[in-house]
């Protein structure tokens, strides 16, 4: 009701790509650097640590039980967050090694990453954070831009091939078990109850995925496209 605005000078010129909260903790994506900060305090966030790779670029941040993963266009980095504020650094995978480029989102179940980019999809089994090892990829499509998952199902938007569900029964080896095609391209999907929330250019589509083999449309909102550009970025709460 009474926003504050804020200003941090911790960014050293750098564009900040993405935000993510787990707890009193946030981490700050810029182009090659992790800012970690706690929010005892939320009108003075204080920085604890930086993280640093190699990539260029850091596209996404996510974490399961005491593993936080940062996900570069070439690089998937694994860091032990035992203690949040003092990130430990374990393996770090090329992504190069396997033929995909440029990685854009990750999703993460049981002791496996699932990384999609331009060249389609690939699992990672990370129980051993120091040797992250692929065990699994496909390229049923071209190009993905955003994956999430809930339960045994991961969903994949792309920009060519609408949006794909895949079964993870068997987290090594996912199955395609259903697409439903958006015919646009699809930026971000994100999931409550039984919809998913669909990024597709020019439209937010609601997709019912009760029954994971048959995705049926339920509506679509048109949104403005300015100055050429469509509806990138959704989230629900």
């Amino acid at each position: 009701s009474n926003p504050v605005m804020m200003h941090f000078d911790h960014f050293q010129q750098e564009d900040v790509r993405r935000i993510h909260r787990r707890g009193p903790q946030i981490y700050v994506l810029t182009n090659s650097r992790c800012l970690v900060m706690e929010l005892t305090n939320p009108l003075i966030p204080v920085l604890k640590t930086v993280l640093s790779v190699t990539d260029p670029f850091l596209n996404d941040v996510y974490w399961r039980g005491n593993g936080l993963y940062l996900q570069g266009i070439y690089n998937l980095n694994l860091f032990n967050i035992s203690n949040p504020n003092a990130p430990l650094a374990k393996g770090t995978f090329d992504c190069r090694e396997i033929q995909f480029y440029n990685f854009k989102r990750i999703y993460s179940k049981f002791d496996h990453v699932y990384i999609t980019g331009d060249n389609g999809v690939a699992a990672l089994d990370v129980a051993n954070p120091d040797a992250p090892v692929n065990v699994w990829q496909s390229s049923d499509f071209s190009a993905g831009t955003d994956i999430t998952g809930r339960r045994d199902n991961m969903y994949i938007a792309t920009v060519v091939n609408g949006m794909l569900s895949y079964s993870l029964a068997n987290p090594g080896k996912p199955s395609l078990v259903s697409a439903f095609d958006h015919y646009n391209r699809c930026s971000q999907v994100a999931l409550q109850g039984n919809y998913a929330y669909v990024a597709a250019d020019d439209r937010l589509n609601v997709i019912d995925i009760s029954d994971k083999t048959n995705l049926t449309r339920v509506t679509g909102v048109p949104v403005y496209k300015s100055m050429g550009g469509g509806l990138n970025t959704i989230a629900v709460n």
